[in-house]
């Protein structure tokens, strides 16, 4: 799968280089109905320093998530997957991994099935 345009850019460059591409590049897909690859824009405008989304779920602020962990742990509660989490997210399965191993450590939670229970509101 190609790269959302300036993702590589956010990667090579200052975060803040980045920024105006993918937010160009996010409001792109938005506008064509392509939901997928609007949501992997603002994951790496995310991931560049920008607050994509200033609301966060009860969930997210009462366990102390980071925007990505809570990114991370409402789409493993939905039921998918390190590879096609990493996949919308443009990271590796090893880094959804690591970034669930610390909500299960903030959480309580041990096993990804009991997610859904500890994130209701």
């Amino acid at each position: 799968m190609r790269a959302v345009p300036g993702a590589d850019g956010r990667r090579g460059t200052p975060p803040s280089a980045a920024r105006p591409r993918l937010q160009r590049a996010r409001e792109l897909f938005g506008a064509l109905g392509a939901t997928a690859w609007e949501r992997r824009a603002a994951s790496e405008l995310l991931a560049a320093g920008e607050a994509v989304d200033t609301s966060r779920p009860a969930w997210a602020e009462r366990y102390d998530l980071t925007p990505r962990e809570a990114e991370v742990t409402r789409l493993a509660a939905e039921g998918l997957s390190n590879q096609r989490i990493g996949w919308q997210l443009g990271m590796s399965h090893r880094t959804v991994a690591s970034h669930l191993s610390r909500v299960f450590a903030k959480t309580g939670v041990t096993s990804r099935k009991h997610l859904p229970a500890a994130l209701r509101d």
